[in-house]
């Protein structure tokens, strides 16, 4: 069954540049948007600010590893895709052989 959502969230598709996102952050606005103020003080607003905006100037500099869009959702690529599998089809073909020969198995079968 299709959902009735569905013609609208096909018509509403955001794509966010996180990496100018981040870069683009301020002390000031992370500051707003944590609603911080002398009665609401936050320790570690400068460092947490930089942090963010590193984070977003990493993303631009390893278009290798985070791809042109500079997502970090672009780690998993193909080459991680291709690890699982292989870890997935040696897990299952270790673990057809237990019991071993000569030991019963207790429980379900």
């Amino acid at each position: 069954m299709v959902s009735p959502l569905m013609p609208l969230c096909r018509k509403r598709v955001f794509i966010v540049n996180l990496a100018a996102g981040l870069s683009g952050i301020s002390v000031e606005s992370v500051a707003k948007h944590m609603q911080v103020s002398e009665s609401n003080p936050m320790d570690g607003l400068e460092g947490r600010s930089s942090l963010l905006i590193n984070l977003g100037l990493a993303l631009k500099k390893c278009p290798e590893l985070f791809g042109e869009d500079a997502r970090p959702g672009n780690m998993l690529g193909a080459s991680t895709f291709e690890l699982f599998t292989q870890v997935h089809l040696t897990h299952k073909r270790y673990t057809s052989r237990f019991p071993p020969e000569g030991v019963e198995r207790k429980g379900r079968d």
